[in-house]
Protein backbone atom coordinates (compact mmCIF):
# COMPACT_ATOMS: atom_id res chain seq x y z
CA UNK A 1 0.00 0.00 0.00
CA UNK A 2 1.35 3.44 -0.92
CA UNK A 3 2.05 5.66 2.04
CA UNK A 4 1.45 9.34 1.24
CA UNK A 5 1.71 10.55 4.79
CA UNK A 6 5.17 12.05 4.19
CA UNK A 7 4.20 13.78 0.92
CA UNK A 8 3.61 17.51 1.40
CA UNK A 9 -0.01 18.60 1.07
CA UNK A 10 0.98 21.26 -1.45
CA UNK A 11 2.55 18.57 -3.69
CA UNK A 12 -0.61 16.44 -3.56
CA UNK A 13 -2.74 19.48 -4.39
CA UNK A 14 -0.37 20.41 -7.20
CA UNK A 15 -0.67 16.93 -8.73
CA UNK A 16 -4.45 17.08 -8.37
CA UNK A 17 -4.57 20.51 -10.00
CA UNK A 18 -2.32 19.27 -12.80
CA UNK A 19 -4.62 16.32 -13.49
CA UNK A 20 -7.71 18.57 -13.40
CA UNK A 21 -5.99 21.09 -15.64
CA UNK A 22 -5.09 18.35 -18.13
CA UNK A 23 -8.67 17.03 -18.12
CA UNK A 24 -9.94 20.57 -18.61
CA UNK A 25 -7.57 21.09 -21.54
CA UNK A 26 -8.69 17.81 -23.11
CA UNK A 27 -12.36 18.75 -22.70
CA UNK A 28 -11.71 22.17 -24.23
CA UNK A 29 -9.89 20.60 -27.17
CA UNK A 30 -12.80 18.22 -27.81
CA UNK A 31 -15.35 21.03 -27.55
CA UNK A 32 -13.24 23.19 -29.89
CA UNK A 33 -13.10 20.41 -32.49
CA UNK A 34 -16.86 19.84 -32.23
CA UNK A 35 -17.47 23.58 -32.55
CA UNK A 36 -15.26 23.81 -35.66
CA UNK A 37 -17.06 20.86 -37.26
CA UNK A 38 -20.46 22.44 -36.56
CA UNK A 39 -19.34 25.80 -37.93
CA UNK A 40 -18.09 24.09 -41.11
CA UNK A 41 -21.40 22.26 -41.36
CA UNK A 42 -23.31 25.52 -40.98
CA UNK A 43 -21.11 27.15 -43.64
CA UNK A 44 -21.87 24.25 -45.98
CA UNK A 45 -25.61 24.57 -45.36
CA UNK A 46 -25.37 28.33 -45.90
CA UNK A 47 -23.52 27.81 -49.19
CA UNK A 48 -26.14 25.44 -50.61
CA UNK A 49 -28.98 27.66 -49.37
CA UNK A 50 -27.28 30.58 -51.05
CA UNK A 51 -27.17 28.65 -54.32
CA UNK A 52 -30.92 28.22 -54.06
CA UNK A 53 -31.97 31.59 -52.65
CA UNK A 54 -29.53 34.02 -54.31
CA UNK A 55 -29.81 34.17 -58.09
CA UNK A 56 -26.66 33.85 -60.16
CA UNK A 57 -25.17 37.28 -60.72
CA UNK A 58 -26.52 38.78 -57.49
CA UNK A 59 -29.71 39.02 -55.47
CA UNK A 60 -31.34 41.22 -58.11
CA UNK A 61 -30.60 41.24 -61.79
CA UNK A 62 -32.11 44.62 -62.70
CA UNK A 63 -35.20 46.77 -62.35
CA UNK A 64 -37.84 47.82 -64.81
CA UNK A 65 -39.70 50.53 -62.94
CA UNK A 66 -40.76 48.99 -59.62
CA UNK A 67 -40.45 45.45 -60.96
CA UNK A 68 -37.31 43.61 -59.90
CA UNK A 69 -36.03 41.09 -62.44
CA UNK A 70 -34.30 38.01 -61.02
CA UNK A 71 -33.93 35.81 -64.10
CA UNK A 72 -35.62 34.51 -67.23
CA UNK A 73 -35.91 30.82 -68.11
CA UNK A 74 -36.25 29.97 -71.80
CA UNK A 75 -35.75 26.23 -71.55
CA UNK A 76 -32.76 23.93 -71.26
CA UNK A 77 -30.12 22.35 -73.46
CA UNK A 78 -30.25 22.85 -77.20
CA UNK A 79 -32.68 24.95 -79.22
CA UNK A 80 -34.95 21.92 -79.48
CA UNK A 81 -35.41 22.04 -75.71
CA UNK A 82 -36.44 25.70 -75.54
CA UNK A 83 -40.05 26.45 -74.58
CA UNK A 84 -42.57 27.33 -77.30
CA UNK A 85 -45.80 28.01 -75.39
CA UNK A 86 -45.17 28.36 -71.63
CA UNK A 87 -48.82 28.87 -70.79
CA UNK A 88 -48.91 28.21 -67.05
CA UNK A 89 -46.64 27.74 -64.07
CA UNK A 90 -46.89 26.14 -60.64
CA UNK A 91 -44.47 26.22 -57.71
CA UNK A 92 -43.53 23.27 -55.52
CA UNK A 93 -44.43 24.37 -51.95
CA UNK A 94 -41.62 22.20 -50.53
CA UNK A 95 -38.61 23.68 -52.32
CA UNK A 96 -39.73 26.47 -54.66
CA UNK A 97 -39.02 24.48 -57.83
CA UNK A 98 -40.86 25.80 -60.87
CA UNK A 99 -43.15 23.62 -62.98
CA UNK A 100 -44.06 24.91 -66.44
CA UNK A 101 -46.62 23.55 -68.88
CA UNK A 102 -45.50 23.77 -72.52
CA UNK A 103 -48.53 22.47 -74.44
CA UNK A 104 -46.87 23.16 -77.80
CA UNK A 105 -44.43 20.36 -76.97
CA UNK A 106 -46.88 18.23 -74.96
CA UNK A 107 -44.67 18.38 -71.87
CA UNK A 108 -44.30 19.61 -68.32
CA UNK A 109 -40.86 20.79 -67.23
CA UNK A 110 -39.54 21.33 -63.71
CA UNK A 111 -36.78 23.88 -63.14
CA UNK A 112 -34.82 24.64 -59.98
CA UNK A 113 -34.94 28.24 -58.68
CA UNK A 114 -31.56 28.91 -60.32
CA UNK A 115 -33.08 28.02 -63.72
CA UNK A 116 -31.46 24.62 -64.17
CA UNK A 117 -33.44 21.60 -65.35
CA UNK A 118 -34.82 19.33 -62.63
CA UNK A 119 -37.42 17.07 -64.34
CA UNK A 120 -38.78 16.57 -67.83
CA UNK A 121 -42.27 15.06 -68.01
CA UNK A 122 -42.54 14.39 -71.74
CA UNK A 123 -45.95 13.03 -72.72
CA UNK A 124 -46.05 13.85 -76.41
CA UNK A 125 -47.90 11.61 -78.90
CA UNK A 126 -44.51 10.33 -80.13
CA UNK A 127 -43.24 9.26 -76.71
CA UNK A 128 -46.55 8.42 -75.00
CA UNK A 129 -49.18 7.49 -77.61
CA UNK A 130 -51.66 6.54 -74.88
CA UNK A 131 -52.46 9.24 -72.36
CA UNK A 132 -50.27 11.99 -73.79
CA UNK A 133 -50.81 15.64 -72.85
CA UNK A 134 -53.10 17.61 -75.13
CA UNK A 135 -53.01 21.36 -74.50
CA UNK A 136 -52.92 21.42 -70.66
CA UNK A 137 -54.50 24.75 -69.69
CA UNK A 138 -53.32 25.11 -66.08
CA UNK A 139 -51.32 23.15 -63.52
CA UNK A 140 -51.13 23.23 -59.72
CA UNK A 141 -49.11 21.38 -57.08
CA UNK A 142 -49.98 20.46 -53.50
CA UNK A 143 -47.81 19.99 -50.42
CA UNK A 144 -47.66 16.23 -50.86
CA UNK A 145 -45.93 16.61 -54.23
CA UNK A 146 -48.88 15.72 -56.46
CA UNK A 147 -49.21 17.65 -59.70
CA UNK A 148 -52.69 18.47 -61.04
CA UNK A 149 -53.10 19.08 -64.77
CA UNK A 150 -56.22 20.60 -66.35
CA UNK A 151 -56.91 19.08 -69.79
CA UNK A 152 -59.83 20.94 -71.45
CA UNK A 153 -59.60 18.79 -74.56
CA UNK A 154 -60.29 15.65 -72.54
CA UNK A 155 -62.64 17.39 -70.10
CA UNK A 156 -60.72 16.11 -67.09
CA UNK A 157 -58.17 16.92 -64.42
CA UNK A 158 -55.29 14.43 -64.28
CA UNK A 159 -53.05 13.84 -61.26
CA UNK A 160 -49.36 12.86 -61.47
CA UNK A 161 -46.49 12.34 -59.10
CA UNK A 162 -43.16 14.02 -59.85
CA UNK A 163 -41.94 10.89 -61.66
CA UNK A 164 -44.65 11.35 -64.28
CA UNK A 165 -46.74 8.41 -63.07
CA UNK A 166 -50.47 9.09 -63.34
CA UNK A 167 -52.18 8.77 -59.97
CA UNK A 168 -55.78 9.36 -61.02
CA UNK A 169 -58.18 11.70 -62.77
CA UNK A 170 -61.67 13.16 -62.48
CA UNK A 171 -63.99 14.49 -65.15
CA UNK A 172 -65.06 18.14 -65.32
CA UNK A 173 -66.28 20.06 -68.39
CA UNK A 174 -63.68 22.38 -69.94
CA UNK A 175 -61.30 22.85 -66.98
CA UNK A 176 -59.46 26.11 -67.61
CA UNK A 177 -57.76 26.85 -64.28
CA UNK A 178 -56.72 25.09 -61.09
CA UNK A 179 -55.84 25.73 -57.46
CA UNK A 180 -55.23 23.20 -54.70
CA UNK A 181 -54.93 23.29 -50.92
CA UNK A 182 -54.48 20.57 -48.31
CA UNK A 183 -58.18 19.70 -48.45
CA UNK A 184 -59.72 21.16 -51.60
CA UNK A 185 -59.38 21.56 -55.36
CA UNK A 186 -60.88 24.54 -57.18
CA UNK A 187 -61.41 24.25 -60.94
CA UNK A 188 -62.39 27.17 -63.17
CA UNK A 189 -64.49 26.42 -66.27
CA UNK A 190 -66.18 28.28 -69.13
CA UNK A 191 -69.24 29.18 -67.07
CA UNK A 192 -68.15 29.15 -63.40
CA UNK A 193 -66.05 27.13 -61.02
CA UNK A 194 -66.28 23.95 -58.97
CA UNK A 195 -64.94 23.13 -55.51
CA UNK A 196 -64.11 19.46 -54.94
CA UNK A 197 -62.42 17.37 -52.28
CA UNK A 198 -58.92 16.00 -52.91
CA UNK A 199 -60.43 12.99 -54.73
CA UNK A 200 -62.31 15.16 -57.21
CA UNK A 201 -65.74 14.63 -55.64
CA UNK A 202 -67.77 17.83 -56.19
CA UNK A 203 -68.70 19.85 -53.09
CA UNK A 204 -69.87 23.10 -54.70
CA UNK A 205 -70.61 24.09 -58.29
CA UNK A 206 -70.98 27.86 -58.69
CA UNK A 207 -72.17 29.88 -61.65
CA UNK A 208 -73.44 29.52 -65.18
CA UNK A 209 -72.43 31.12 -68.48
CA UNK A 210 -73.44 34.74 -68.89
CA UNK A 211 -72.79 38.36 -67.94
CA UNK A 212 -74.83 38.60 -64.73
CA UNK A 213 -73.25 39.01 -61.27
CA UNK A 214 -73.49 35.28 -60.55
CA UNK A 215 -72.56 34.32 -64.10
CA UNK A 216 -69.16 33.80 -65.66
CA UNK A 217 -67.44 33.96 -69.03
CA UNK A 218 -64.25 31.83 -68.92
CA UNK A 219 -62.70 31.52 -65.49
CA UNK A 220 -59.01 31.50 -66.43
CA UNK A 221 -57.70 32.08 -62.91
CA UNK A 222 -58.49 30.70 -59.45
CA UNK A 223 -56.57 30.75 -56.15
CA UNK A 224 -57.08 29.40 -52.62
CA UNK A 225 -55.80 31.32 -49.61
CA UNK A 226 -54.45 29.68 -46.43
CA UNK A 227 -57.88 30.17 -44.77
CA UNK A 228 -59.59 28.42 -47.73
CA UNK A 229 -60.96 31.65 -49.21
CA UNK A 230 -61.37 31.22 -52.98
CA UNK A 231 -60.54 33.98 -55.48
CA UNK A 232 -61.87 33.86 -59.04
CA UNK A 233 -60.85 35.72 -62.19
CA UNK A 234 -63.73 35.98 -64.66
CA UNK A 235 -61.75 36.82 -67.79
CA UNK A 236 -64.19 38.09 -70.40
CA UNK A 237 -66.54 39.66 -67.85
CA UNK A 238 -63.37 41.36 -66.54
CA UNK A 239 -64.22 40.75 -62.89
CA UNK A 240 -62.54 39.53 -59.72
CA UNK A 241 -64.49 37.94 -56.87
CA UNK A 242 -63.96 36.32 -53.47
CA UNK A 243 -65.87 33.29 -52.16
CA UNK A 244 -66.05 31.11 -49.08
CA UNK A 245 -65.27 27.43 -49.45
CA UNK A 246 -69.03 26.85 -48.99
CA UNK A 247 -69.72 28.87 -52.14
CA UNK A 248 -70.89 32.19 -50.61
CA UNK A 249 -69.68 35.36 -52.30
CA UNK A 250 -67.66 37.78 -50.13
CA UNK A 251 -67.17 40.56 -52.69
CA UNK A 252 -66.97 41.19 -56.42
CA UNK A 253 -65.20 44.03 -58.27
CA UNK A 254 -64.99 45.18 -61.86
CA UNK A 255 -61.48 45.14 -63.31
CA UNK A 256 -62.08 46.87 -66.64
CA UNK A 257 -64.23 46.90 -69.72
CA UNK A 258 -65.83 43.47 -70.34
CA UNK A 259 -64.34 41.98 -73.48
CA UNK A 260 -67.51 40.02 -74.22
CA UNK A 261 -69.30 43.34 -74.85
CA UNK A 262 -66.75 44.10 -77.55
CA UNK A 263 -67.55 40.76 -79.16
CA UNK A 264 -71.26 41.59 -79.28
CA UNK A 265 -70.59 44.80 -81.19
CA UNK A 266 -71.06 47.31 -78.38
CA UNK A 267 -68.97 50.39 -79.02
CA UNK A 268 -68.52 51.92 -75.55
CA UNK A 269 -65.16 50.98 -74.08
CA UNK A 270 -65.40 53.12 -70.96
CA UNK A 271 -64.97 51.55 -67.55
CA UNK A 272 -65.00 53.06 -64.07
CA UNK A 273 -62.67 50.32 -62.78
CA UNK A 274 -59.42 51.94 -61.57
CA UNK A 275 -57.34 48.91 -62.63
CA UNK A 276 -58.28 49.31 -66.31
CA UNK A 277 -57.47 45.67 -67.09
CA UNK A 278 -58.18 44.08 -70.46
CA UNK A 279 -57.86 40.28 -70.31
CA UNK A 280 -57.10 39.13 -66.74
CA UNK A 281 -55.81 35.57 -66.62
CA UNK A 282 -53.79 33.99 -63.79
CA UNK A 283 -54.02 34.94 -60.12
CA UNK A 284 -51.99 34.28 -56.97
CA UNK A 285 -51.86 35.36 -53.31
CA UNK A 286 -48.69 36.82 -51.75
CA UNK A 287 -47.50 37.14 -48.14
CA UNK A 288 -48.50 40.78 -47.93
CA UNK A 289 -52.26 40.23 -48.08
CA UNK A 290 -52.49 40.94 -51.82
CA UNK A 291 -53.94 39.33 -54.89
CA UNK A 292 -51.76 39.61 -57.99
CA UNK A 293 -53.44 39.19 -61.38
CA UNK A 294 -51.61 38.68 -64.68
CA UNK A 295 -53.28 40.43 -67.63
CA UNK A 296 -52.27 39.05 -71.02
CA UNK A 297 -53.27 42.01 -73.21
CA UNK A 298 -52.56 44.74 -70.66
CA UNK A 299 -49.01 43.35 -70.28
CA UNK A 300 -49.22 43.90 -66.54
CA UNK A 301 -49.37 42.48 -63.04
CA UNK A 302 -52.16 44.15 -61.06
CA UNK A 303 -52.28 44.11 -57.25
CA UNK A 304 -55.48 44.09 -55.18
CA UNK A 305 -56.34 43.93 -51.48
CA UNK A 306 -57.49 40.37 -50.83
CA UNK A 307 -59.94 41.44 -48.08
CA UNK A 308 -61.90 43.94 -50.17
CA UNK A 309 -60.79 43.63 -53.79
CA UNK A 310 -59.61 47.24 -53.73
CA UNK A 311 -57.13 48.06 -56.50
CA UNK A 312 -53.67 48.96 -55.15
CA UNK A 313 -51.19 49.21 -58.02
CA UNK A 314 -50.25 47.93 -61.46
CA UNK A 315 -46.76 46.96 -62.59
CA UNK A 316 -45.16 46.03 -65.86
CA UNK A 317 -44.00 47.40 -69.20
CA UNK A 318 -44.60 45.76 -72.56
CA UNK A 319 -41.56 44.31 -74.29
CA UNK A 320 -39.30 41.35 -74.94
CA UNK A 321 -36.48 42.61 -72.72
CA UNK A 322 -35.83 40.91 -69.39
CA UNK A 323 -38.12 42.34 -66.73
CA UNK A 324 -40.74 43.43 -69.25
CA UNK A 325 -43.90 41.48 -70.08
CA UNK A 326 -45.08 40.11 -73.40
CA UNK A 327 -48.53 38.46 -73.25
CA UNK A 328 -48.23 37.04 -69.68
CA UNK A 329 -50.74 34.24 -69.18
CA UNK A 330 -50.17 33.08 -65.59
CA UNK A 331 -48.49 34.04 -62.32
CA UNK A 332 -47.62 32.18 -59.12
CA UNK A 333 -46.00 33.32 -55.85
CA UNK A 334 -43.15 31.67 -53.98
CA UNK A 335 -43.39 32.48 -50.24
CA UNK A 336 -39.97 30.90 -49.62
CA UNK A 337 -38.10 33.38 -51.83
CA UNK A 338 -40.72 36.16 -51.83
CA UNK A 339 -40.84 36.36 -55.61
CA UNK A 340 -43.30 35.83 -58.46
CA UNK A 341 -42.97 33.42 -61.36
CA UNK A 342 -44.69 34.61 -64.54
CA UNK A 343 -45.49 32.53 -67.62
CA UNK A 344 -44.55 35.15 -70.24
CA UNK A 345 -46.18 33.31 -73.10
CA UNK A 346 -45.50 35.71 -75.96
CA UNK A 347 -41.78 35.82 -75.18
CA UNK A 348 -41.57 32.01 -74.82
CA UNK A 349 -40.12 32.24 -71.33
CA UNK A 350 -40.79 32.16 -67.62
CA UNK A 351 -39.63 35.17 -65.61
CA UNK A 352 -38.86 35.43 -61.89
CA UNK A 353 -39.82 38.91 -60.69
CA UNK A 354 -40.23 40.83 -57.45
CA UNK A 355 -42.92 43.39 -56.61
CA UNK A 356 -43.02 45.97 -53.79
CA UNK A 357 -44.54 45.03 -50.40
CA UNK A 358 -45.23 41.39 -51.32
CA UNK A 359 -43.51 39.97 -48.22
CA UNK A 360 -45.83 41.55 -45.67
CA UNK A 361 -44.95 42.86 -42.20
CA UNK A 362 -41.76 42.19 -40.25
CA UNK A 363 -43.59 39.48 -38.30
CA UNK A 364 -44.81 37.91 -41.53
CA UNK A 365 -41.29 37.94 -42.96
CA UNK A 366 -39.97 36.32 -39.78
CA UNK A 367 -42.59 33.57 -40.06
CA UNK A 368 -41.70 33.20 -43.73
CA UNK A 369 -38.03 32.77 -42.89
CA UNK A 370 -38.70 30.23 -40.14
CA UNK A 371 -40.96 28.22 -42.43
CA UNK A 372 -38.59 28.42 -45.39
CA UNK A 373 -34.92 27.61 -46.03
CA UNK A 374 -33.82 29.14 -42.69
CA UNK A 375 -35.34 26.06 -41.08
CA UNK A 376 -32.42 24.03 -42.48
CA UNK A 377 -29.98 26.20 -40.49
CA UNK A 378 -31.76 25.86 -37.16
CA UNK A 379 -30.35 22.44 -36.21
CA UNK A 380 -26.65 23.33 -36.63
CA UNK A 381 -27.28 26.71 -34.98
CA UNK A 382 -28.87 25.02 -31.98
CA UNK A 383 -25.97 22.56 -31.78
CA UNK A 384 -23.43 25.39 -31.84
CA UNK A 385 -25.36 27.21 -29.13
CA UNK A 386 -25.45 24.05 -27.00
CA UNK A 387 -21.68 23.54 -27.44
CA UNK A 388 -20.98 27.15 -26.44
CA UNK A 389 -23.21 26.86 -23.37
CA UNK A 390 -21.64 23.54 -22.32
CA UNK A 391 -18.14 24.95 -22.86
CA UNK A 392 -18.97 27.98 -20.73
CA UNK A 393 -20.49 25.87 -17.93
CA UNK A 394 -17.57 23.42 -17.90
CA UNK A 395 -15.11 26.31 -17.79
CA UNK A 396 -16.91 27.89 -14.86
CA UNK A 397 -17.05 24.57 -12.97
CA UNK A 398 -13.34 23.93 -13.55
CA UNK A 399 -12.42 27.39 -12.30
CA UNK A 400 -14.50 26.90 -9.17
CA UNK A 401 -12.95 23.47 -8.60
CA UNK A 402 -9.45 24.94 -8.87
CA UNK A 403 -10.36 27.77 -6.54
CA UNK A 404 -11.68 25.31 -3.98
CA UNK A 405 -8.53 23.15 -4.35
CA UNK A 406 -6.30 26.17 -3.75
CA UNK A 407 -8.36 27.25 -0.76
CA UNK A 408 -8.23 23.73 0.67
CA UNK A 409 -4.42 23.59 0.15
CA UNK A 410 -3.99 26.89 1.91
CA UNK A 411 -6.19 25.70 4.78
CA UNK A 412 -4.27 22.41 5.12
CA UNK A 413 -0.91 24.24 5.00
CA UNK A 414 -2.14 26.51 7.77
CA UNK A 415 -3.24 23.53 9.88
CA UNK A 416 0.09 21.72 9.31
CA UNK A 417 1.98 24.85 10.33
Amino acid sequence: MNDTSDIPVAAVVTDTRSEEHERSRTARRILTIVLIVLILLLCGVGYFLGKIMIPQGGPLGSRVGDVGWIRSIYGFGSNADQMTTPSTTALDPANGNIWVADPGKYRLVEYQPDGSLATLMDKSPATTPEGHFRLPSKIAMDRSGLLYVAEPTYGEVRVFNTRGEEQGMFAIPSPLSLAVSDDYIVVGTNGGFAITDKFGNPLQVIGEPGRGEDQFDRVNGVAIDSDDTVYVVDTFNNRLSSWTIEGQQNWIVELGYPQNQTMTGETSFESSAPARLQTPMGITVDNGGHLVVADMFDFSLAVFDKSTGEFIAKYGEVGMDDGKLYYPSDVDYDPIHDWFVVADNGAKRVQILTLPDSGGSVAAKARQGLSGPLKACLFPLILILIVLIVSFVIGRLNRRRRERAVAEAVRQDAVAA
